[in-house]
């Protein structure tokens, strides 16, 4: 029987922003792209080590979580909730983010 995976799938607003980010600064290996017939990238596979990740763009109503608190007051309580990141080289990885200005930009993404 062949080794199951999960592979996450994250949407985003600006799909091919947020994979030039995310390679720059976690160091993930971009290995598709795929845009619609207006040029617009709307899914993107990436890989680190032996891991895959997945972004996508759902549909032009789609808002991400911070565009969407802007409107909407119970996502801006969504918002408070900390998340915890449980991994190998968070601090690594985080130290990297940071170097590239994640400080600015990751807030957009989540």
């Amino acid at each position: 029987m062949p080794e199951q995976r999960v592979i996450p799938m994250f949407s985003y607003e600006d799909v091919g922003r947020a994979a030039d980010w995310i390679a720059s600064a976690f160091g993930f290996t971009e290995t598709g792209r795929w845009s619609d017939d207006k040029g617009r990238v709307t899914h993107v596979n990436m890989e680190l080590d032996s891991g895959m990740i997945m972004l996508g763009y759902p549909s032009p109503d789609y808002q991400a979580p911070r565009h969407h608190a802007e409107v909407c007051e119970q996502a801006r309580a969504w918002r408070q909730t900390p998340y915890v990141v449980d991994g190998v080289h968070v601090g690594r990885r985080r130290r990297r983010a940071l170097r590239t200005g994640a400080g600015g930009w990751c807030d957009d993404l989540v």
